[in-house]
């Protein structure tokens, strides 16, 4: 995603093996995974953060993993709202 705001893509693959790349910083997810797959999504994404030190972002809809979420430490919780 670029600075500007206006640079947006959706990546269709394998969520285990995805290398998110160090320009990746906002995740939206609407009900994405089963547990066992969102911990390993989100242990890539946490890795990614790591190795390039950014401000990354999860928006994510329907949380069924919110706590595999909470428990990855790749995110903190910022507000969930419960409908």
């Amino acid at each position: 995603m670029d600075k500007g705001g206006g640079g947006s893509e959706v990546i269709e693959s394998d969520a285990t093996v995805f290398k998110f790349q160090p320009d990746h910083k906002v995740f939206f997810m609407f009900h994405p995974f089963y547990a066992v797959v969102m911990e390993a999504a989100l242990k890539n994404v946490r890795e990614s953060v790591e190795s390039n030190p950014r401000e990354a972002w999860l928006i994510y809809n329907t949380p069924d993993c919110y706590k595999t979420v909470l428990q990855s430490r790749a995110f903190t919780a910022w507000e969930r709202k419960d409908y």
